[in-house]
């Protein structure tokens, strides 16, 4: 399952989630509490997950793209950097002069 809900909108899930749950423990009596029970736990179970359902169904997606903390990218970056470093230090030791006035050796 892929997230279809941004941190804003989880965010806001959660705590309407929670304030449901806390406000059906607190009546404990008729018959609204079973709805605040229901509503308040999915809310709170899409917000943890950042999947709903509902939006899937629609075709809605509030989330835009990869993940800040996507643990592979950054290793990505990494890779990709280190690369480049290896290329540029292999183009410059052909070109370049030592501070000692003679030529760089290969």
């Amino acid at each position: 399952m892929k997230p279809n809900e941004s941190l804003l909108d989880r965010f806001l899930r959660l705590v309407l989630g929670s304030v449901m749950l806390v406000v059906a423990v607190r009546l404990s009596s008729g018959w609204w509490t079973l709805p605040l029970y229901i509503f308040g736990a999915l809310l709170g179970i899409t917000g943890l997950t950042g999947f709903c359902t509902f939006y899937e169904l629609f075709g809605v997606s509030t989330w835009k793209g990869e993940r800040k903390n996507d643990s592979t990218k950054g290793w990505r970056l990494f890779q990709k950097e280190k690369q480049k470093q290896s290329n540029d230090d292999a183009v410059v030791g052909k070109r370049s002069k030592s501070p000692f006035g003679d030529e760089g050796e290969e």
